[in-house]
């Protein structure tokens, strides 16, 4: 028994000092790997630190200078071509002034001596009538003084016959007149009293009263505006810059009851824009008549009012 404990003991001697040295030989192994790595390490730094510095060779240099030098010299080139051709067109705007500006001066001075000229020719003429004139008028002051009794009484009844006319004629006038403007209002006169109650350069707001027997109703549409032109004594119609568009609602005055007016306001901004000073009219269609009778008809009526 003791000699085989021995043995035993022996053989884990042995097995221990075998494992030790295998532990001894791998920890050797570990740190000289860790040092070979170290050093490429080293080495691989050492060799990329002059390679990412990179210097360019005086040839390679030398010829981006010489490319840069002439990229300037095309830049400037351009530019000066741009110049004399900014300068040919003012010189040529120049010459064109001057030409037209001398055809005027000939023109106004061949018509200075063409008016001189007539003129003289006018002046020369008058000249000549009034001499013939003073003789004719020296033959006929012997003649006035034999008849001037008969002339006084001729003209005296010539005066009488043309006032009478004239009489006539302005009564017949004020005839027409008086028809014309019943007329143009017409029912319209009898039925709807217009009151403009506030304007601006982009709104009007008027009062409509119902003064007639029938009812009239009417929307916040409109035909349009028209400016007064007084060189031509005509009515113009405003530019739209838009199409006219409004609220789809309807508007009823009944006749007889107390409240007979209704007040309308309308604003044209989107359409006209701002008007400038002037005398307008609005154009508008209203119906009258019953509504559900069905027995209406359509009137435009004409809103004049002035922009201040």
């Amino acid at each position: 028994m003791n000699r085989q404990n021995q043995g035993k003991s022996e053989k884990n001697e042995y097995i221990y000092k075998k494992r030790k040295k295998v532990r001894g030989a791998d920890e050797v192994l570990k740190r000289a790997l860790e040092d070979c790595m170290q050093e490429e390490a080293n080495q691989v730094q050492k060799k990329m630190e002059p390679e990412g510095q990179h210097a360019f060779s005086k040839p390679f240099i030398e010829k981006m200078q010489f490319v840069l030098k002439q990229g300037k010299q095309a830049e400037e080139q351009q530019k000066k071509k741009a110049r004399g051709r900014r300068w040919t067109r003012v010189a040529a705007a120049c010459i064109v002034c001057v030409i037209v500006a001398s055809g005027s001066w000939i023109g106004l001075r061949g018509n200075f001596k063409m008016s001189q000229s007539e003129s003289s020719a006018l002046t020369d003429q008058k000249e000549t009538a009034s001499r013939e004139e003073s003789a004719e008028m020296g033959k006929a002051d012997r003649a006035d003084t034999i008849s001037g009794n008969a002339d006084a009484s001729d003209t005296q009844e010539n005066e009488s016959t043309v006032l009478n006319q004239d009489k006539k004629e302005n009564s017949q006038d004020s005839v027409s007149t008086e028809e014309n403007t019943s007329a143009s209002t017409g029912i319209l006169a009898q039925n709807v009293d217009i009151k403009v109650l506030a304007v601006t350069p982009t709104s009007l707001k008027v009062r409509l009263t119902n003064n007639g027997d029938d009812d009239i109703s009417f929307g916040d549409d409109y035909e349009g505006i028209e400016v007064y032109d007084e060189a031509t004594d005509t009515w113009m119609e405003c530019k739209k810059q838009y199409e006219i568009a409004c609220h789809d609602i309807l508007h009823l005055v009944k006749s007889g009851d107390k409240q007979n007016w209704f007040d309308w306001y309308v604003d044209w901004a989107n359409v006209y824009g701002s008007l400038e000073a002037g005398h307008y009219r609005l154009l508008k269609n209203i119906s009258i008549g019953n509504i559900d009778g069905g027995d209406q008809y359509v009137q435009s009526i004409q809103i004049e009012f002035d922009v201040r």
